[in-house]
């Protein structure tokens, strides 16, 4: 079998706090021993609710942030270790799109000098007219017209600004695309256009992509696996249409129905689902998700589940394959 193009192997990322006063001091425990694999090709993505270490893993992958424990493999080596043109190399390889294209772009540069950019930083294409030339076939590939290098952000509307967004990322030739929210702050229809050109891109550039989003509509249209976190906790990992007919963790139960319905018969009507509930502290000596779940008994209390593979997929829950919790979404 096939080595992963990307690997994480029992990533943690602990942040500090040093506020002014005591209350304000101490440590966020972001990710907890994430282990797992980006296949060449596919699209992989990462789901769960705000604070559930989607973006924290994203940003280790692409090098922002050095995780407090574990490696990132990228083609079997480790990235923590590469230094000089090897980093260089890697990065070129590995980019990101952001969830906010207001504030990924620079207001006070072209949309010109925003392309150059990449192009001048890992010295790609000849100086002058031909990154000019290329900026302006980036631009075309992601459905803009050439003239757009000579506006500036503030002048585009928010989907032309993704579009710059993703041609930026794309400036390098890369063979990882990582998709931070791409689509959340964009309208309806605009998502729709997004979510298009991502799939175009990604079967014509053969690209893999990370795909990290709260929206479970938005992930079931774009991907080809999914894994859940929760609380930087994998709970269950599995295809796309394997996690949507058949959930086996509690908690991916609840981010389904907690997708709108489109039947107006069942408005108002969604079950009173723990992420209504009011956060309560974790702990390392238990299921994270315990204090919500339905199905819980003592040994929920007394250790924390193993991420258990079985069919082809990964779930962290001792009662997952229980044959009286194991329901089917309708």
């Amino acid at each position: 079998m096939n080595a992963p193009l990307a690997e994480f192997r029992n990533v943690g990322m602990i942040f500090h706090r040093n506020g002014i006063f005591p209350s304000g001091r101490g440590e966020t425990r972001a990710l907890h021993g994430v282990d797992l694999a980006l296949w060449r090709g596919e699209t992989l993505a990462l789901v769960g609710e705000s604070g559930s270490g989607k973006s924290t893993l994203g940003r280790v992958l692409n090098g922002a942030l050095r995780p407090t424990c574990g490696s990132v493999l990228y083609k079997g080596r480790d990235l923590g270790g590469l230094r000089g043109r090897e980093k260089r190399d890697a990065m070129r390889n590995i980019r990101m799109v952001f969830q906010d294209s207001a504030s990924a772009l620079n207001p006070n540069i072209s949309i010109r000098e925003s392309l150059l950019e990449p192009l001048e930083a890992f010295g790609i294409a000849e100086a002058g007219r031909g990154r000019l030339d290329l900026a302006m076939k980036l631009l075309e590939s992601v459905g803009l017209p050439r003239e757009t290098v000579f506006r500036h952000p503030r002048e585009l509307s928010g989907g032309q600004r993704q579009r710059v967004g993703i041609a930026r990322a794309l400036a390098t030739d890369p063979e990882l695309l990582i998709c931070d929210e791409p689509v959340s702050s964009l309208d309806v229809s605009i998502q729709a256009q997004i979510l298009r050109l991502l799939h175009s891109l990604r079967e014509e550039k053969r690209l893999t992509c990370l795909f990290i989003s709260h929206d479970m509509g938005v992930v079931r249209a774009i991907s080809d696996r999914v894994c859940v976190l929760y609380r930087g906790h994998i709970c269950e990992v599995a295809d796309t249409e394997a996690l949507y007919d058949r959930p086996l963790h509690p908690y991916t139960r609840c981010l389904l129905d907690s997708i709108p319905s489109m039947n107006p018969g069942d408005r108002g009507k969604r079950p009173v689902s723990p992420l209504d509930a009011p956060s309560v502290p974790a702990s390392e000596e238990r299921c994270p998700f315990l204090p919500y779940c339905p199905r819980s008994t003592r040994d929920c209390t007394l250790r924390m589940p193993e991420l258990t593979e079985l069919d082809g997929r990964k779930v962290r829950c001792f009662h997952a394959y229980d044959s009286d919790t194991v329901r089917t979404v309708p």
